[in-house]
């Protein structure tokens, strides 16, 4: 089958979905254990950083720009948990370059599909690099995920509700009497924040087997540590994967 050379109208992928995520229902009982999987890096503008002081005092040690930095170490901890916990599917051990593409919205690398994947109307655009130009790059996709934008950021929960507070128990030499009680507004807590866009696209079939929009929060027990960081990649892989026909193993060693 000829690769995509146009924009795709909506994607029309029936069946089960989790929300803000579809699954290609041709694939729900598929044999993919001898096909190959090939994670590729994030393109050069799909990094956003809002917390950029964070990286610069946990990834001391690396002068990189932020974005630069969280692009490399997003793309080796996925692809290194990868091989140790993703079954039923062999992923490919070859680290690329992680800035291999420079830009996702380059139509002379990668093609359009627009897909609806979220509970209201709106209609998103995901981006997958076109055939030829990995094999440029001596790529050879069968199955390859592709991660399109990712955001950080650190952001605070909603407050949980009120609380009453009873008051103090005074005790005097003509006996105990109890203070009145208050009432406490709720407490947000801190966590380490990262939104998603990713499609796993079958390059033999010329389609796609997921598509949609992960998330996953790293609460700050004691602040942000370089640990927080990749906690929180490791993670990205686990959502990902986690709505697929792979296998994630978290007792594999």
């Amino acid at each position: 089958m000829k690769q995509f050379d146009l924009v795709f109208a909506i994607l029309l992928l029936t069946g089960c979905a989790a929300p803000e995520v579809v699954q290609n229902t041709n694939y729900k009982d598929k044999d993919l254990s001898k096909r190959d999987l090939t994670i590729l890096p994030i393109p050069d503008d799909g990094i956003t950083v809002l917390n950029k002081d964070d990286v610069e005092d946990d990834f001391d040690d690396d002068k990189r720009k932020p974005e630069m930095i969280l692009q490399d170490e997003v793309y080796k901890t996925i692809l290194k948990a990868s091989l140790k916990s993703l079954k039923r599917v062999h992923v490919i051990d070859t680290q690329f370059p992680a800035s291999l593409f420079p830009s996702r919205k380059d139509t002379s690398q990668f093609f359009q599909v627009i897909a609806r994947v979220r509970k209201d109307t709106t209609v998103d655009t995901f981006y997958v690099p076109r055939k030829a130009m990995l094999e440029s790059h001596h790529i050879t996709p069968d199955i390859a995920l592709c991660i399109n934008t990712i955001e950080f950021g650190r952001n605070l929960t909603e407050p949980g509700p009120a609380r009453f507070v009873p008051g103090n128990t005074v005790s005097t030499p003509y006996g105990s009497f109890q203070e009145p009680g208050h009432f406490e507004n709720g407490r947000s807590s801190e966590y380490l924040g990262s939104n998603f866009f990713y499609v796993i696209w079958d390059y033999k079939e010329n389609q796609a087997i997921t598509y949609g929009l992960g998330k996953h929060s790293s609460m700050l027990m004691l602040g942000m540590t370089n640990s927080t960081w990749k906690d929180n990649f490791k993670y990205i892989g686990v959502e990902i994967f986690k709505n697929s026909p792979f296998f994630w193993d978290f007792y594999a060693r």
